[in-house]
């Protein structure tokens, strides 16, 4: 599937998107001295492609006003076999209004997929497709629960098998809230930003991570006068996952926590740091009232390519499958080893390499990957099948594939999963 990067908040009045704020100031600086600013190109605009620009990016500016920059128009995309499809993009017309841009893709169960919708003029929604059908789950303008109402969405949705959707809102008071859809699609309130948490403090900003079948919402919080950390909530409760200060499963207490994911039997993996050693890590935690967390890999633990484990990105959170197994990206030091690769934490059983640096893809020897996401609802597992036997080959089941995301001779997407019996 096609994504794109960021958490942004879309349509809250007055807000403007990220890299349109760049461009305008630009404008706004090499013009000043000779007349009013105006405003170039906008997100919703169409290009001379005919699509409507969804995104900006690496703007130039000279001396006599010329100007370029780099714009984006975004689509969702599916890949079932050898069949690449398109989804829904921009320039496609949806719940009445032509799209400008489209984000924050989530499977869950069946055929459905959620997103989030901008939209040509302005306004933004969370939808949901189910077959050719797409409906709303929430709409800027909207009434919120509990009061308020929708001002602007995160691209941060979570679609779980059992038809639960979870994602995050700015509301018209300022304040972000993580929100869920029940099956029927009634909208609740998980929480909001200035909320107490339950491990002491408030809110002070909110990331959806995951919302499991049974419609278990994870969440990452940063906290004041408080621990930041992960944080779940069960349809009636807040809990807690793993907060700083918590001890760890590896020895010591965290000292930061990252972002995470969460699959359908509400099994998160994260990345987060601990004060053994100090070093970083990554992690697995069973959500329930009483989280059981364990460890998947630490820096400075052997990898199966030999060397150890140098650091894991923070940018990237380690995915967890149906089945409990977790992929995550690493760099790695030792002589003679790669200098990254992808690797897979079987729930119960080693942990394998599925690509490393150097190896051969279709078009070359690849010289960066990244982990994109598989699946988290269904039935699946994976293992390493031999240490004799060929680097990334994996037993699996039929659901288990990874896909990769490789940088090579020329630079492209590459499909890349484990071997399936």
């Amino acid at each position: 599937m096609g994504c794109s990067s960021g958490i942004g908040f879309a349509s809250r009045p007055g807000a403007v998107p990220r890299a349109t704020r760049i461009l305008l100031a630009l404008v706004l600086a090499a013009r000043a001295a000779h007349a009013a600013p105006s405003v170039l190109v906008a997100i919703g605009d169409r290009s001379p492609l005919g699509l409507p620009f969804s995104r900006f990016s690496e703007v130039a500016l000279d001396d006599r006003g010329r100007s370029a920059f780099v714009g984006a128009s975004a689509a969702v995309f599916t890949r079932t076999g050898e069949t690449l499809a398109h989804l829904v993009g921009a320039g496609d017309v949806v719940l009445g209004r032509t799209v400008a841009g489209v984000d924050g893709p989530a499977l869950g169960g069946g055929d459905c997929f959620a997103f989030r919708a901008l939209f040509v003029g302005g306004g933004a929604a969370i939808a949901e497709r189910c077959g050719g059908s797409v409906g709303a789950v929430a709409q800027v303008g909207q009434p919120a629960p509990d009061g308020r109402s929708f001002a602007g969405f995160g691209s941060d949705v979570a679609l779980g098998g059992g038809g639960w959707l979870a994602f995050t809102a700015v509301l018209d008071d300022g304040t972000t809230g993580v929100f869920v859809a029940d099956p029927d699609g009634s909208l609740g309130e998980v929480t909001r930003t200035g909320a107490l948490s339950p491990a002491g403090g408030a809110f002070t900003s909110l990331r959806v991570i995951g919302v499991a079948g049974a419609g278990t919402v994870a969440f990452r919080g940063a906290v004041t006068s408080g621990p930041d950390g992960l944080f779940s909530w069960d349809g009636s409760a807040l809990g807690r996952i793993a907060v700083v200060g918590d001890a760890s499963p590896a020895g010591g207490a965290f000292t930061s926590v990252g972002l995470g994911t969460l699959n359908d039997a509400g099994v998160c993996a994260f990345r987060a740091s601990i004060s053994s050693g100090p070093r970083a890590g990554i992690f697995r935690a069973v959500v329930s009232a009483f989280p059981t967390l364990g460890t998947v890999a630490l820096e400075g633990d052997a990898t199966p390519l030999g060397g150890t484990f140098a650091a894991f990105p923070t940018s990237l959170a380690p995915w967890v499958n149906a089945g409990g197994d977790v992929a995550f990206r690493a760099t790695l030091e030792g002589r003679g080893v790669p200098s990254a690769g992808v690797f897979v934490a079987a729930a119960a059983g080693p942990l394998g390499a599925v690509v490393a640096v150097g190896e051969p893809t279709e078009v070359g020897s690849s010289s960066g990957c990244a982990r994109s996401r598989w699946p988290t609802t269904g039935a699946s597992s994976c293992a390493p099948r031999s240490p004799t036997a060929p680097r990334g080959s994996f037993a699996c089941a039929p659901d288990a594939s990874i896909a990769l995301r490789c940088s090579a001779t020329r630079t492209t997407w590459a499909a890349a999963s484990a071997s399936r019996t």
